[in-house]
């Protein structure tokens, strides 16, 4: 996957780029890394806000959780707080 702050930043809408915004999204990944299904779980963000970060989600590849060293379905919780424009990301 792409560096996760600069993929998350990239072409960041303008209404994010200040003041104080939060997220937390859910995003199935199947054993084969492809996304499916996000769904936007909490935070301060707008609609289209939550569109715009829900249709990223889908656009890349994802590293499949392992288990007894076989790559498996999971869920993953993506949490992101953006400070004047500038993106952290966790991802568990």
């Amino acid at each position: 996957m792409v560096k996760q702050k600069s993929f998350f930043s990239q072409n960041l809408p303008n209404e994010l780029k200040k003041g104080t915004h939060s997220a937390v999204f859910k995003l199935l990944v199947d054993c084969y890394g492809l996304p499916s299904k996000p769904m936007y779980q909490s935070g301060s963000l707008t609609e289209s806000n939550q569109k715009y970060f829900l249709d990223l989600l889908l656009t890349t590849k994802w590293k499949p959780a392992v288990d007894k060293f076989a790559d498996v379905t999971t869920f993953v919780f993506i949490t992101l707080e953006i400070v004047n424009g500038q993106v952290t990301v966790v991802v568990q």
